[in-house]
């Protein structure tokens, strides 16, 4: 009744294939325009005009797919951006500060190191 069991170790891949790397698919995503390798010096009018076409019609495809974005989305992106530019840079000049005031305190004592952040701000 039992089956003695073999050892065997079997591979199912290709020589040099690295464990959990896979080739990039083929399926392209469409905000990707087609890319060629052989130049267009090389290609017969027929070949130039598949390929003209097919650039026309992917610059067709990704206008008519494209995500307008609202004036009032376009607004608040802005606000955000410039806001939190000027969040960051009140911080970063803050931290600057108390690390300046830290090195002279430490280097020349306590009044000196308060009297050059006073001249800084």
């Amino acid at each position: 009744m039992s089956n003695p069991v073999e050892d065997v170790l079997s591979h199912y891949g290709k020589k040099g294939m690295k464990w959990g790397v896979r080739k990039a698919s083929s399926g392209g995503s469409s905000s990707q325009r087609t890319t060629f390798t052989k130049a267009p010096k090389k290609l017969s009018d027929i070949e130039l005009g598949k390929r003209i076409k097919r650039m026309e019609t992917e610059k067709k495809y990704n206008q008519l797919n494209r995500k307008d974005v609202s004036e009032g989305k376009k607004l608040v992106a802005d606000i955000l951006t410039s806001s939190g530019s000027r969040v960051a840079k009140t911080v970063l000049t803050g931290a600057g500060l108390l690390a300046v005031r830290a090195a002279l305190t430490s280097k020349f004592g306590e009044g000196v190191g308060e009297a050059a952040t006073r001249r800084l701000k």
